[in-house]
């Protein structure tokens, strides 16, 4: 599994005047949407508007991975499923999944994403048996919150963020759960505290809805210096008491086992995934 996008911004099938900018955001993917940012009569335009611009692009090499957000997971129209087709497709994100039956038949990488009640309780089944294009879970406060007849805030997202992490970590997923609403985009402090949330619980990032959340989803989700250069002087010490014959080593007052150096180990790919040195 290759490390994970921190930042996915979506952008509405329908409006092709955006996907170019939507590319140069600066965010990791981009999601052409023809689910909710389209009406239903709309589709069919928005996803020829899709096809021609993925078409016209190089193959998939990224940066950034490009995906399509389909508008039924379940009874996806064959014309969009062709979208596979196409090099410059990353892969596809499955709105309202709620049993790994619904992630059957498809040939591309996919986001699930967990957005009602009986998709949060499937959420592990999801993980388990989803099958092997299944890449991420993803948290949908938006319309869960509906389902579950609650806010899209800290109190009424925390406790399905701590299932379907869990759910995605027990499978060697990635996910995207972050304890708020996705609609935070004016109020960037209120947004950095959505982030923090769910950085806190596992989330290896999180989806926007506009451009402007995304230096505050880099700067949550990218390693700091001073953390890499912790994480560093951690493999650097384990490594040196591992090949005088010990399995653990002080540093800075602290044990360091193995745990902790898996831990600086990832750290420091991640930075890697992303440019840091």
């Amino acid at each position: 599994m290759t490390e994970a996008p921190r930042s996915w911004l979506f952008v509405p099938g329908n409006r092709p005047e955006r996907f170019d900018k939507a590319a140069a955001s600066g965010a990791d993917a981009i999601i052409l949407d023809l689910e909710d940012a389209v009406v239903p009569e709309a589709r069919p335009a928005a996803l020829r508007e899709v096809r021609t611009w993925l078409e016209a692009r190089p193959a998939a090499d990224g940066p950034p991975e490009v995906w399509v957000r389909v508008p039924d997971a379940v009874h996806c129209p064959d014309d969009v499923r062709a979208l596979a087709r196409i090099p410059a497709l990353t892969g596809f994100v499955l709105p309202k999944v709620e049993a790994p039956e619904h992630l059957a038949g498809w040939t591309k990488p996919l986001m699930a994403q967990i957005e009602t009640a009986l998709g949060v309780l499937a959420a592990e089944r999801i993980a388990a048996q989803g099958g092997t294009m299944l890449r991420s879970l993803a948290l949908g406060p938006e319309d869960l919150s509906v389902s579950l007849g609650c806010r899209p805030d800290a109190a009424g997202m925390r406790a399905s963020c701590e299932r379907v992490i869990l759910a995605a970590r027990a499978y060697g997923l990635h996910v995207y759960a972050c304890p708020g609403s996705l609609a935070e985009f004016r109020d960037l402090d209120a947004w950095r505290q959505i982030l923090l949330g769910g950085q806190a619980l596992g989330s290896d990032g999180m989806l926007c809805i506009h451009p402007a959340q995304l230096a505050v989803v880099h700067e949550v989700f990218t390693p700091s210096a001073e953390s890499l250069a912790h994480a560093r002087r951690v493999v650097a010490a384990y490594e040196a008491a591992e090949a005088g014959g010990h399995g653990a080593v002080q540093l800075d007052g602290r044990m360091i086992d193995a745990p902790v150096v898996e831990r600086a180990r990832r750290l420091l790919a991640r930075a890697a995934r992303f440019g840091m040195r």
